[in-house]
Formats: structure tokens, sequence, C-alpha cells
């Protein structure tokens, strides 16, 4: 590269509008062809994906806008849900009036792709405030391929927010290059916007600030005329934040909705330096390596900060990115999290690829500053994260599990020798000065992008689609057999499927869980639960979660229950069993299997699906019944490899290995409770059961 420096822009530059910043005002059909093939582009490859792949985020925005479609407010099972950042949920709500189910899953998706995809346009306008018209072209196409836009195969606010915030920061460039008008009042108006979208987009108005402040240092001779211009938002913008401090104080609550937590997090300093180091590397992965050298050796040079065409960009971009880390790395630091997440950083990626951009087409980079940012972050790169969520890490994940087919190699080693391939390769493309490097260094940058994007795709499709394998063809299987109102009742575990079968069934709507003491396995249900328990055999419900229904889903993993009076609606072997309760419900029986369904597991780091196909047994299996008249109980094991026994008090049986074996034991009308000792504790092997039937007098009930 050469080493001619920039030259910079005459007298007062920061106020200079060049002659290729004058903008359209009709949209150039060179962008609305980008946008029309990335919305149809990227609808067809969220057809592919069958069903939620991150948790719990689309679970609560698909619930709660089928919630507003219904009637019923903010609210999940019975109770309100607490999402300020709202925008997006409100987006989507017509989906749920236009069909339900899975139906409405796919018109929300069509929404999705709709909106993220505008996010090339304020793109466009962001690069044209320094780049002609066809220059302009090349960060929106970079933009459109990136990692940010699997968003568009799920129900995320990223769809709604990422165009929101770029548009946020393509007006406060304006506002920074026509200092006292408009468009810093158009800027805070859109970063509430975007907050309004997405809550972690708070950072945005206090980006603004900072940036408003690096516009009055970068203007030299004219400081004090930029600091008038820019007072009065300066002032306003500071008090608003100070009083959303002060509020959020005094009602975490109120403010912060269902982000309260965040109030009582206290991450280690340390911790969050390490994290902001992480994000940092991945926001430098996810822009495609090369951009992130050429913007930060543009950054550490003076003459870009007085550039006119530059220095706006850069005034606005340092403040947003380092608002971004600290802000991201705080939450995964003080959560608890061991890997970083890429969607928190990545709305400073279009500023980055116009920056890029800009600063290749305003003339020969400056070799020596460009080969000490690319030897230190080649290096650096070497020592990237550990690889733990392929969700999350979309980049490291992308780049490192190609490199990986190619070669087999770990993370970091994948990543370091990628990122000094790609280094080289720059610094050799680096060596055409001026215009004649920015294509091929914007080529180079489009395959790196490309390469992480369709892995993450790839991982993303994979693993909703093995998810969802579990699940009936009929996705509202619980809509179309209830046809009202129904509780699940969690005696024993909570189900891994519960959620996702939520999610495409509306009239599945309160939980209950046991009464304290008693407590259960698994993940705490998402929205508000009551308890329920049933002391003397009839199941007695705690009020706020409205009237008890008639019709129960019982889908716990080890427990089995059969009332009196039911009707068995449906019944499938991982979803549950489906009934209709006529009067009281009275419980007959709850069976407690010694091992649990197995449900599809995933190895995030490895990028791996696969069903569980051992799980750990209790060792026992038990009953608890309230007969009217007593009757047999006959458990049928299905044998494993292995010889096995079961015992009950000093009764003991054998069940012999590959042979069906049925152990018979007497229960008394009245209630009762049964504990058969069992000598396995992994299903690796293991005898299963396969029935369990209650024998009386001219009848037989089934009890699983």
């Amino acid at each position: 590269m050469s080493a001619t420096a920039v030259t910079p822009s005459p007298v007062a530059p920061t106020r200079e509008r060049p002659a290729t910043t004058a903008l359209s005002r009709r949209i150039p059909p060179e962008l609305a062809a980008i946008y029309v093939a990335a919305v149809v582009g990227y609808f067809l490859l969220g057809l592919l994906r069958h069903g939620p792949s991150v948790v719990p985020d689309e679970f609560n925005y698909a619930h709660l806008a089928s919630s507003l479609a219904h009637g019923d407010g903010f609210s999940w099972g019975g109770g309100p849900f607490h999402l300020r950042a709202a925008l997006y949920v409100y987006l989507i709500t017509p989906s749920w009036w236009l069909s339900s189910g899975y139906g409405a899953y796919t018109i929300a998706k069509l929404i999705g792709a709709i909106t993220i995809c505008t996010v090339v346009v304020p793109t466009y306008l962001l690069a044209r405030t320094s780049l002609d018209r066809r220059l302009a072209l090349i960060p929106c196409c970079l933009v459109a391929i990136g990692t940010w836009m699997i968003a568009a195969g799920g129900i995320l606010t990223e769809n709604l927010a990422l165009p929101l915030a770029t548009f946020t920061v393509y007006a406060t460039v304006q506002a920074l290059r026509s200092p006292g008008g408009r468009w810093i009042w158009i800027a805070l108006a859109a970063a509430l916007l975007a907050t309004w979208a997405r809550y972690q987009l708070i950072v945005l108005a206090p980006a603004i600030v900072c940036a408003l402040a690096l516009d009055v240092v970068r203007s030299g001779s004219t400081r004090r005329a930029t600091l008038r211009a820019h007072r009065l938002p300066l002032a306003i913008a500071t008090v608003a934040g100070g009083a959303w401090a002060v509020m959020f104080v005094a009602d975490p609550a109120l403010i912060g909705g269902s982000y309260v937590g965040i109030g009582k997090y206290d991450p280690s300093i340390g911790a969050v330096v390490s994290d902001i180091w992480e994000h940092g590397l991945a926001l430098v992965l996810m822009v495609g390596i090369v951009p992130a050298i050429v913007v930060l050796a543009t950054a550490s040079r003076r003459a870009a900060w007085v550039d006119g065409a530059l220095g706006p960009l850069l005034a606005t971009f340092v403040p947003l990115a380092a608002l971004l880390l600290v802000e991201s790395s705080y939450f995964t630091a003080g959560y608890g999290l061991r890997w970083t997440i890429d969607r928190y950083v990545e709305y400073a990626a279009p500023i980055v690829f116009v920056l890029f951009i800009a600063a290749c087409a305003r003339g020969p980079l400056p070799r020596r500053r460009v080969l000490g940012v690319a030897g230190a972050m080649g290096i650096g790169l070497w020592f990237a994260p550990r690889l733990w969520s392929a969700t999350e890490q979309r980049s490291l994940y992308g780049l490192s599990s190609r490199v990986h087919l190619l070669l087999g190699t770990g993370t970091a080693t994948s990543i370091g020798i990628l990122s000094t391939a790609i280094v080289l390769i720059a610094l050799a493309i680096g060596h055409r000065a001026g215009r004649r490097a920015l294509l091929p260094l914007a080529l180079l940058t489009a395959v790196v992008v490309v390469v992480q994007s369709e892995a993450g795709w790839q991982w993303q499709t994979r693993l909703a689609n093995h998810w969802m394998r579990q699940f009936p063809a009929d996705r509202a299987w619980v809509d179309d057999h209830a046809r009202g109102p129904v509780a699940r009742l969690v005696v024993s575990a909570n189900s891994p499927l519960a959620e996702t079968l939520g999610f495409f069934n509306h009239d599945l709507q309160q939980v209950y869980v046991p009464a304290p003491p008693a407590g259960y396995l698994g993940n705490h249900p998402i929205g508000q639960t009551c308890n329920w328990n049933a002391p003397h055999g009839t199941a007695l419900f705690t009020s706020g979660c409205g009237s008890p229904p008639d019709r129960f889903l019982i889908d716990d993993p080890i427990a089995r229950v059969t009332f009196y009076d039911q009707h068995v609606l449906a019944r499938d072997a991982r979803l549950g069993t489906l009934v209709r309760v006529r009067g009281a419900p009275r419980l007959r029986s709850v069976v407690l299997l010694p091992c649990p369904t197995p449900y599809v597991i995933t190895d995030q780091s490895g990028g791996t699906v696969a069903l569980q196909r051992h799980t750990p047994c209790r060792g026992a299996l038990e009953g608890s019944f309230w007969l009217d008249r007593a009757a047999r109980l006959a458990i049928t094991f299905r044998g494993g490899a292995d010889d096995h026994s079961a015992a009950l008090g000093n009764r003991r049986w054998l069940i012999a290995a590959a042979r069906t074996t049925t152990i018979q034991v007497a229960v008394p009308a009245g209630a009762h409770e049964i504990s058969m000792d069992l000598d396995w504790v992994n299903s690796a092997g293991a005898p299963t059961v396969t029935a369990a039937r209650l024998i009386s007098p001219g009848r037989t009930d089934s009890l699983l």
C-alpha cells in the first residue's frame, strides 16, 4: 500500500459538503433490485427453517403478538408480561389476525424479511454522504449478505431494530455535517423509535451525545461555533438521559420492564474487559476482517478526523461501537454467559462498511498504519475465544467450521490461519493504491462474509428442523384437538418441548406447577405460572391464572396422570396426552416412570444435533393412586441388553434380557402409594416400560 497521506479538506472541512454527496430523491433501480432480491432470497431461506431456534426470544415475541391479536394484551398464562420494547411485536401482530399457528409464523417471517432488508436504504443514504452513486451501492451489498440477516428466518426484534438503528446513524452523520439543523432532532427521534423496537438500542441516544461532543473536539478553528450549534440538543439529551437513569434507580421494574434484572448485575471489571475484547473480535470477524483493518487504520489518523467526508463518519462510529461493546459485555459478564453474542454488536456493521469503502475511495491508504493494524489484528485473532454457542457466535462458528472442514483444525487455530491469509491477501491487493484496490478488497470481504453467513444459516436451519422432527406434522396439534383453553400440568418435570408447542398453539394458555415445597425438574416455564396440588386426590388450583379449564395437557417427560371421568382428546408419544375432564378434576393415578422421554440435544460448540439416546434414570418406578375400588397394577417391561431386576417390599422379579416381563401388584381402594426399586440408573441397554394398566373386574385402563 502506498505511504501517501490522505490530504485534508480545505478550510472548515467538517462543514463542507462535497459535490459527490448530493442525494438523489429517488431510490436508484440498482438499490431497488438489491432490496427485492434480498427480500425474496431471505424469505425463501426462512421457509426452510420449520421452527424457532433462538430461545427464549422467538417464543416471547410470537406469544405476545398472538396474545395481542386475540385481545388478551401483553399477557402470558393469565398474567402481564412487561415488555417495554414492543414496536416489533405490534408490527407482527397482524400475522395472527390473518392466520394462526404455522401460517401466522410464516407471515411473521415474511414481515421480518421485508423490514430487515430495508437496512440497505439507510446504508445507501449513509454511503451517499461521502460516496458517489455507484460506490454507495457496495456497502449496501455487503450489508445485505451479513450474518445479521439470519434474523429474517426467525421472529426477532433485530428485523426491525437493525434498519431503524442504521437510519439513526445516518441522521447523526447528517447532523454533524449540518450543525444546528433538523437532523439532530430526527436522529434523536429515530433513536427513541429504535429503542422501542429493541431495548438494547437505548445506547443510541448517548452515542449521539458523544458524537456531538466529538464533533466539537474535532472542529478546530470552528469549535465555538460548533458548540453553539450543538448546545441545545446536547443539553436536552443529557438531561433526558439523567432523568431516565434516576427513574431506573427509583423503579427498575417500571423503566426496565423485562430487563429489570440488569440493575442487579455485578460483574467484575476483569470479566467485562475480557468480554469487550471478545465482542470486539466478533465485530472484526463479522465484517470480514479487512474493513476493520481499514477503519482502525483510518481512525488512528488526525487527518481523517478533520476530513469533510470521513470525519462525521468516524465521530459517529467510534462512540456507537464503544458503547455497544461495553453494553454487550456488561450484560454477558453480569448474566454469567461463557460466550459473546454477535447480535448485540452487529448494529455497527453498516457504518463500518461505509467507512471502509469511503476510506479506500478517498485515496491511497497509509501503508505503515495499515501494516501496524493488520499485524496486531492478525496476531490477536490467533487468540480467538472458545466457541461455546454456534447460534450466538455466528461469525466465529461460520469461519472456523469451514476452515475445520478443510484442515481439521480447532477454533482458534482455524481463525488464526484464516485471518493471516486474509491479511496477507489484503496487503498484497492494497499495493494497488486508491480506487484500484477498492473493488478487490470489497470482493475479498464479500467472500469472507458470505462464508460465515452460509454456515450460520445452515446451522440454525438444521438446529430448528432437527428439533421440530419431534413434533407431529400438524403443528396446531393442541388447538385442533382441544378447541378451547388448555392448561398444562407439570408434575415432576417441565417438558423441554412445551414452549415450542405453545409457539404454534394459542389454546395452550395456562401452566400449573407443583405447589411448594414440592419441586420439579427442568427450566421454569416462560410466562406466569400458578400452583396446583392434590392432597386428597382432587386437583386444587391457586388463583391468579383465571378459572381452571376442563382440558389438560399432561406432557411431563416422567409422570403419567389419569383422571376420573376423563376423555382422551389426543395422545402423542412425545407431546403427551390431551384430556377433557367432566366435573371436579379427581385424580385416579400418577405414575412416575424410571427414565424420562428422550429428546433432541445439541452440541453448540461443534455445530451438531442429535437425538438424546441415553438418559439418566431414577432407579425407581413410583405410583400414587386414589381408587374407588381395589384393582391390580400390571406393569410391562421390555428387556434390555442384560438381565435386570425389580423389587417391591420383599418381592423381587427378574426382567430378562430381550424378553417381555409383566409384573402385577395389588392396589387397594382409597389413597395408596407404591415405590418399586429398579437396578438401573441409565437408559443405556436398560429395560423400558411399555405399558402400565389398572385391571379391575370388567375394566382395564391404560395409565400411559
